[in-house]
């Protein structure tokens, strides 16, 4: 865990109005907010199937999965919730007629934050780690599907005070004499 990513964190959610409110307490609004953010991207991946399911064949894959990634990196980086709920790893898998053929899993690639670091903060209980899956079905050949899930972590209450302690007061330090 270095110092930069809790920086980092930190300025994602300053951002965020919500966050400065003193009733805010993330362990609090993280249930409704959790579902909210497991319910936009289930939608958008939803909206998005026919792209995703595009190049693939009752043999698998025409392209390798990974041509898949930008279709699902724009709905999770697009996850319409708060800065804290943070997408770190996906998986799909394709199926036809309910066989497996072959998948793809990958962390999410983030210029701001690096998914291990993340991983470290969710060990000191600093972050929530929780995961989301959806099923897919191509609307012009029902037997074409996929499922994509999704590993999210969010702020804890630890977490949010962890950081707010540690921010650095903007004010000059008195000189002791």
């Amino acid at each position: 865990m270095t110092p930069q990513c809790l920086s980092n964190l930190r300025s994602m959610i300053s951002k965020e109005d919500i966050f400065s409110d003193d009733g805010f307490d993330p362990d609090l609004w993280n249930v409704g907010d959790k579902e909210s953010a497991i319910t936009y991207t289930s939608q958008n991946f939803e909206k998005a199937k026919e792209h995703i399911l595009k190049d693939f064949s009752p043999r698998g894959l025409s392209i390798s999965a990974r041509g898949y990634e930008a279709s699902i990196l724009k709905v999770l980086n697009d996850a319409g919730s708060r800065a804290d709920i943070i997408p770190v790893y996906y998986d799909i898998g394709f199926y036809y007629d309910g066989e497996w053929l072959n998948g793809s899993t990958s962390p999410v690639f983030r210029k701001d934050i690096e998914v291990g670091n993340l991983l470290n903060i969710v060990s000191f209980q600093l972050l929530e780690k929780f995961s989301s899956s959806v099923k897919i079905t191509d609307g012009a050949d029902c037997k074409k599907s996929a499922r994509i899930s999704v590993a999210w972590v969010c702020l804890t209450s630890l977490g949010f005070d962890f950081i707010k302690a540690c921010q650095i007061s903007k004010s000059p330090r008195k000189k002791s004499k």
